[in-house]
């Protein structure tokens, strides 16, 4: 888009953001999906994007140590239950560009307000295990009551299944997905 006029760069992503990404979103590939807005963003919305990244950028090195720390703790907690890094295995992240400007806008609040900006998913073998897995999370960290769905006793439409819970941990607030590898895939 780099090498196309303005006129041109708005169209394409304006495409791009309506039709291509919720077909990557459809066909369940939420990298290419995430990849695709965030491009679009940047073209559209190029001062809203910049304010996103520039915030991001500024707590970066805060953010990634965050998530790290969680995740050290995160795990040993699991280990404590017997479930050892060859029974669950965990991702993390953080919130792309776009998705952060469509919640703020969505729900009127500020970057910092976010609450799902750092996350983690821990997959593992068997749905009883996803309960599990919750509970220890549930005993272990602080966790927010409303913040709280269970896709898997009650799927979305689409099939969807995950446990979302949301948790405290130090001064720092994490998203957490609970589910199997099959419903992973």
């Amino acid at each position: 888009l780099q090498a196309l006029s303005k006129a041109k760069q708005l169209i394409i992503s304006e495409e791009t953001l309506l039709v291509y990404a919720p077909i990557a979103h459809r066909l369940g590939i939420s990298m290419l999906k995430n990849k695709l807005e965030d491009y679009s963003f940047f073209y559209l919305l190029n001062d809203k994007y910049k304010e996103i990244l520039d915030y991001k950028k500024t707590f970066q090195s805060r953010l990634e140590v965050e998530l790290h720390t969680f995740m050290k703790s995160l795990q040993l907690t699991l280990d404590k239950a017997g479930y050892d890094e060859s029974k669950v295995l965990i991702h993390k992240r953080i919130k792309h560009n776009y998705s952060v400007h469509l919640k703020t806008q969505r729900k009127g609040i500020g970057m910092e307000e976010v609450l799902d900006l750092l996350a983690v998913r821990i997959l593992v073998d068997k749905p009883l295990d996803c309960y599990t897995v919750l509970g220890l999370l549930h005993l272990n960290y602080k966790f927010i009551p409303f913040r709280f769905k269970d896709y898997i006793a009650v799927p979305k439409e689409n099939g969807y299944q995950t446990i979302h819970t949301t948790v405290f941990y130090n001064t720092a607030i994490f998203e957490v997905q609970i589910r199997t590898r099959e419903m992973h895939k």
